[in-house]
C-alpha cells in the first residue's frame, strides 16, 4: 500500500486514491473536479494516438500537482 503523498502525512492509501480523505477534503472543490475530469479523460484516450494521450497525461499532471500544491501550502504555510 501506498502512503499519502501530502508531506509528513503517514496515512496508506487505497488503490486509486490520490490522497488520503483528510487532505482531499482541503483541496477545493473545482480543483477536485479537475482532477476527476483529466484523470477520466487521460483513461479514455487510446494509447495509439500517441500525441492526445501525452496531453492528457500531462494535463492531469497539472490539476494532480496542483491539488498536491494547495494542500501543502495549507499544511506548511511557512515553508512556501
Amino acid at each position: 500500500m501506498a502512503t499519502c503523498p501530502i508531506h509528513g502525512c503517514t496515512n496508506t492509501l487505497k488503490v486509486g486514491l490520490l490522497m488520503c480523505g483528510r487532505h482531499w477534503r482541503l483541496v477545493p472543490r473545482t480543483l477536485q473536479k479537475d482532477v476527476h475530469r483529466t484523470w477520466k479523460h487521460w483513461m479514455r484516450v487510446p494509447h495509439e494516438n500517441r500525441i492526445a494521450y501525452v496531453d492528457a497525461v500531462k494535463a492531469y499532471g497539472v490539476a494532480r500537482d496542483a491539488a498536491f500544491a494547495h494542500v501543502n501550502k495549507l499544511e506548511s504555510p511557512l515553508c512556501t
